[in-house]
């Protein structure tokens, strides 16, 4: 009988120290800085083993805060015999129509723990007499603006994590969520059109953020009000309003439009360079979606082997989330379909106000939520003569559906 040797190779990503070694010494630190390591903060922040604090950490201000309520001895809080403390937290925040939360990015914050600062609170209760013990107490901290937070006393003193609960004095980024997407970015400093679902237009130069999009207007602009208004917003929640976004050949300055006739050049039948280029990013993008797999199936098994399993399932849509944010930061979809129409003329087919439009133009680019396509003729309003544009079209309102060539 034949006996097969199967090898797997598996590709993981790969953990960045905050120590990167020499290629030729092999030390982590280099010799200029060596003299500088124990003196200056920011040179030991670099290069020490802590990966926490490589970023500078910025100070929150705020006011000396003071403690009322059930005390025999309220009053302003005294930092002079606590400890400052450093907590590393996941920050996760609700998204409008979506059932998961969204990663906003990993911060460590700086400040004193609310367990050492309530520590020598002499409690007064007016229950007392019915119940002795503290643990029917909530502690409730209170910002200057309103903004409220309710600890029990148990949460604070007799948990694991009551260390963690602090008042911030400062903040410091270690892992942010930057993604932004390839085919809005494309149109980045340049003058566009945003066109809503709804029919509404507005007019400005686009700055993509990770967040959301900002049109910036040519000149201030009047509302009905009477308020001057210098910008339009759109928050990434809002990305299910967007119907295209439009950057019409005759609103670009000299600059933009040799800048864009330079890339519609390198993306219409793109040389073997540029081609090449994107079948190895294909091959990285195929091999992530391997090791999303490869992970899935790993916390699959750990669910049903292990007594951590019991965790794993309580966490199961944060532990989804953060393998979608750190696994697949590029934000994009590989589609074996579209991937033949790179740098093709091909036939756009765009649902608008209920009915069917074909437009014809070169596909420049997809993603998981959008597709852009290059030289196509385009009116915003039925009726109104079509000019010369470029387009980013939600996936979820227009489709390929034609090579044109």
């Amino acid at each position: 009988m034949k006996k097969y040797l199967i090898v797997t190779i598996m590709f993981l990503p790969t953990l960045v120290f905050s120590q990167e070694p020499d290629a030729i010494t092999g030390a982590t630190l280099k010799a200029e800085y060596l003299d500088k390591y124990l003196s200056d903060p920011s040179v030991r922040a670099i290069y020490n083993n802590d990966n926490f604090d490589n970023q500078p950490v910025t100070s929150l201000d705020g006011v000396i805060p003071e403690m009322m309520g059930e005390v025999i001895n309220p009053g302003k809080v005294s930092f002079s015999n606590c400890t400052e403390k450093s907590v590393v937290v996941k920050e996760l925040i609700p998204v409008k129509d979506k059932p998961e939360p969204e990663f906003r990015g990993a911060f460590r914050y700086t400040g004193y723990s609310l367990r050492d600062l309530l520590k020598d609170l002499v409690i007064d209760k007016s229950n007392k007499t019915e119940f002795g013990l503290n643990l029917d107490l909530f502690v409730i901290v209170e910002n200057d603006r309103g903004e409220s937070a309710a600890f029990s006393w148990g949460e604070i003193f007799f948990s694991k994590r009551g260390e963690d609960i602090i008042l911030a004095t400062g903040v410091g980024v270690f892992v942010r969520k930057r993604s932004r997407d390839k085919c809005l970015r494309d149109f980045e400093h340049n003058m566009v059109t945003l066109e809503d679902t709804s029919g509404k237009t507005i007019w400005g130069t686009l700055r993509v953020e990770n967040t959301g999009l900002e049109f910036t207007y040519a000149e201030k602009q009047q509302d009905a009000d009477g308020h001057e208004e210098a910008s339009y917003i759109l928050y990434k929640y809002e990305y299910p309003n967007i119907a295209a976004v439009i950057r019409f050949h005759d609103d670009l300055s000299e600059r933009n439009k040799t800048e864009r006739e330079k890339e519609l050049e390198r993306t219409y039948h793109p040389g073997w360079w540029r081609r090449q280029k994107r079948r190895t990013l294909n091959v990285f993008r195929t091999v992530r979606d391997s090791v999303v797999e490869i992970v899935n199936l790993l916390i699959s098994q750990a669910k049903k082997a292990s007594p951590a399993g019991k965790v794993l399932t309580s966490q199961d849509k944060y532990v989804s989330q953060m393998k979608q944010e750190l696994m697949g930061s590029a934000g994009t979809s590989f589609e074996p379909l579209l991937e033949r129409y790179i740098g093709h003329k091909v036939v756009l087919e765009m649902l608008k106000a209920d009915k069917i439009l074909e437009y014809c133009g070169v596909l420049k680019e997809y993603t998981a939520e959008f597709v852009e396509i290059m030289d196509v003729d385009y009116a915003v309003k039925e009726g109104q003569p079509t000019r010369r544009a470029d387009l980013v079209i939600p996936r979820k309102h227009g489709v390929i559906r034609h090579l044109a060539e």
